[in-house]
């Protein structure tokens, strides 16, 4: 925080190594500044507060460490900081061919809850938004038309995702109107898990 100022929301993205095709590093952080978003200020959400950071599991500590120096932060409201983890459909039911990535997003839902429970007393909110088949235009398994014409017939809602689906549930989580919200998984998939 020393190196960015203030800061009230973080976004993680966790993953195995491995998972993808491009090398990452083990702990990547976008600085608010260079953040996009989405209108987080008609939910009382300054963007500049907003650091994106994206780990690979067994580094989550450094996440960890985040949450304990937010923990000596003044509080803004009633919550210190709050900490949004990136999880997936693919974290609660399984995908065949794609275990790293599934086990990746288990955990990331794992980690909310219990950052959730340990970090309650400090005021720190800790959710997780986890959405099922989002168009970004990613290549690989996510344009496979036996895949795509799968999850076209499991999902209820009569259209897939949208990326403005989820910055959507990441500005309401981010925003005081979610204070009482903590340890939370959020589901984005039109209804898949539903039926």
């Amino acid at each position: 925080m020393s190196q960015h100022g203030k800061l009230s929301v973080i976004m993680v993205v966790m993953l195995l190594a491995g998972c993808g095709t491009a090398a990452r590093p083990p702990v990547a952080v976008v600085p608010p500044a260079t953040a996009t978003s989405t209108s987080p200020s008609a939910a009382g959400v300054n963007a500049t507060d907003v650091m994106f950071v994206q780990m690979m599991l067994p580094h989550h500590r450094q996440g960890i460490q985040i949450v304990r120096i937010a923990k000596d932060r003044e509080p803004r409201e009633e919550v210190r900081g709050r900490l949004i983890n990136l999880g997936s459909q693919q974290g609660i039911v399984t995908s065949p061919g794609d275990l790293p990535y599934g086990v990746s997003k288990a955990g990331a839902i794992y980690i909310t809850r219990q950052i959730a429970v340990d970090y309650a007393k400090h005021l720190i909110v800790c959710n997780c938004i986890s959405p099922g088949k989002i168009v970004t235009g990613a290549g690989g398994l996510a344009q496979d038309p036996a895949r795509l014409e799968y999850q076209r017939r499991r999902t209820p809602w009569p259209r897939f995702g949208r990326p403005q689906d989820v910055a959507n549930a990441a500005v309401f989580l981010a925003s005081d109107r979610a204070s009482f919200i903590t340890g939370s998984n959020l589901v984005i998939d039109g209804g898949w898990l539903a039926g």
